[in-house]
């Protein structure tokens, strides 16, 4: 199974329903399983992204950061996560968080991109999950 999240790293309830980098994704590859998360996540939401990078082969997480250095709040514990597995994986910020790079840019094991915009992020995404050229 290979897994990506999108993390919102916000300070205010974000209720969008439409996602699309997540939906871009699913067209590329459906059986990428996707979840979308942010600081005011509810426990079992991020329990259920940690499982993800738990049982996934290949993992990708795209942190959206709304303002810089912002409360990180339910979203520390799936960076704690990615720091307990010891399991590359592929970290893009786009944003500004000082405590966040550091502490992804210290894991040998995690290749970290930083991104200005989620259309810089399908080239990394279509290399990393080796998706088919053609698709756009």
């Amino acid at each position: 199974m290979e897994a990506f999240i999108q993390v919102n790293i916000e300070n205010t309830a974000s209720f969008s329903f439409q996602r699309p980098l997540l939906s871009w994704l699913k067209a590329q590859n459906p059986e990428i399983a996707v979840l979308d998360v942010d600081s005011l996540s509810d426990e079992m939401l991020i329990t259920q992204a940690s499982r993800l990078i738990q049982e996934a082969a290949k993992y990708a997480i795209y942190f959206k950061v709304a303002e810089p250095n912002g409360n990180l709040g339910a979203a520390f514990k799936l960076v704690e996560e990615i720091i307990r597995e010891d399991k590359p994986g592929l970290i893009l910020i786009e944003g500004t968080h000082t405590r966040l790079t550091a502490i992804v840019q210290s894991r040998f094991y995690l290749q970290y991109i930083p991104v200005n915009n989620p259309e810089e992020i399908k080239p990394h995404l279509k290399e990393y999950f080796n998706l088919a050229d053609y698709l756009n």
